[in-house]
């Protein structure tokens, strides 16, 4: 994993990558082959060399997806923290089992 400086987030990237680490994580400076995810912002996934990696097959994700990951102790599905992801924006939205969705049918002949 490599992780980018981002300075829009709250916690500390050492912090980030403390996270990482505890959850099984190799973390480098730099984007090579046995690179599997790269921690960035939106303006960072624009780099060349990000762009390049995420043409590859390395994942692009938010660092809320490390702390997600850490908090829950499972590996999380990377789309749901891509790079720009904030959960104080993130739409919470829930179904009940109990709700039923049924489709009624329109007949506009009169």
């Amino acid at each position: 994993i490599v992780v980018k400086q981002n300075k829009q987030i709250e916690v500390p990237v050492s912090e980030v990558k403390t996270m990482a680490r505890r959850n099984g994580a190799v973390i480098k400076t730099y984007i090579d082959r046995s690179c599997t995810h790269v921690v960035c912002s939106m303006e960072e996934m624009k780099e060349a060399n990000i762009e390049q990696a995420i043409k590859q097959g390395v994942k692009a994700v938010s660092c809320y997806w490390i702390m997600a990951c850490d908090e829950q102790k499972q590996r999380l599905p990377e789309v749901e923290f891509p790079p720009g992801f904030d959960p104080k924006r993130a739409l919470n939205i829930s179904v009940s089992e109990d709700v039923q969705v049924s489709a009624v049918d329109i007949d506009n002949t009169e």
